[in-house]
């Protein structure tokens, strides 16, 4: 069981969850690195996947989105349809910084969204 959960985001097969120091969880289905284990298999226990103090979590199909409080980005997952953002199209078992000045996040199956602090709305993937 995850204590101190503040928002949760669940993807086709996997799941996400920010706990109330600001820190990334995640389980469930992990073909593609969707969890950041190091691994590509599944975890029916939440892992960590990073520290830091994260505002906001998206899912997709098989992609994950975690929107810092600095208003970093940051990516990891599937990527074979170019939802991570990153100019590329390799699966990504860590979490990658994609953009910067991102107030709000969302996903889609296998697409990504971010608002930036300008207003500006950014979409990728298919």
């Amino acid at each position: 069981m995850l204590e101190n959960v503040k928002d949760t985001a669940g993807g086709c097969s996997h799941s996400l969850a920010i706990k109330k120091d600001g820190s990334v969880w995640a389980w469930g289905s992990n073909t593609y690195g969707q969890l950041r284990n190091g691994t590509n298999e599944d975890c029916d226990f939440p892992v960590k996947v990073m520290e830091g103090k994260c505002i906001a979590v998206a899912a997709g199909e098989t992609h994950s989105l975690a929107l810092m409080e600095d208003n970093t980005l940051w990516a990891w997952g599937e990527n074979k349809n170019g939802q991570l953002g990153n100019r590329n199209k390799d699966n990504r078992n860590s979490p990658e910084k994609i953009l910067e000045n991102v107030i709000a996040i969302a996903a889609g199956g296998t697409s990504s969204f971010a608002l930036k602090t300008d207003g500006s709305l950014l979409a990728w993937g298919w």
